[in-house]
């Protein structure tokens, strides 16, 4: 097995590792409390979920659009719900006409999941390319792909509802 994993990551494009570099990054910079201006907070989550549909598309058009779609929809929706049992972000203040958003962990994991997603799906099409066209592999696989945009578009709501809401009055 492990002779596996380490040809798998030899035949890596380095481009594949720098994009995972710049999310760790990306991910590490929230860790720590800051400042979030108020076009961030819608613009990030709208690029996260376009590029997860993106993603979707580029892998299973081709397995038929109206069941990509609809399970693209349903993993954004279940992310979405995942949200409201999670509740985040926490310690959302508003300030001026942004935020400031405690730091936490749970950014630098949605992308990594992103990242994830996307390497381990990329390894397993190039196995097995026939998989892109087997609908349970598909369905299974654009709902890995959409959860982690449900969530991070919920955070953003959640984050853009306290100018209205104190954050601890909003439904888990």
């Amino acid at each position: 097995m492990s002779e596996f994993l380490l040809a798998t990551f030899r035949h890596t494009p380095p481009a594949v590792w720098g994009g995972l570099a710049a999310i760790v990054a990306l991910g590490a910079n929230q860790l720590r409390t800051r400042q979030v201006s108020a076009q961030r907070v819608v613009l990030v989550p709208v690029l996260l979920a376009a590029y997860s549909l993106w993603a979707a598309c580029a892998a299973f058009w081709h397995a038929g659009p109206a069941l990509l779609l609809a399970c693209w929809a349903v993993g954004f929706a279940l992310g979405w719900g995942a949200n409201r049992v999670l509740a985040l972000p926490r310690g959302v203040t508003v300030v001026g006409d942004g935020f400031r958003v405690e730091g936490s962990v749970v950014p630098l994991l949605l992308m990594l999941s992103v990242f994830a997603g996307r390497y381990v799906n990329g390894v397993a099409l190039a196995l097995d390319p026939a998989r892109a066209a087997r609908p349970g592999y598909v369905m299974v696989a654009t709902l890995v792909f959409a959860l982690p945009a449900g969530i991070y578009a919920a955070r953003g709501r959640r984050t853009w509802a306290a100018r209205r809401i104190p954050v601890a009055a909003l439904p888990a």
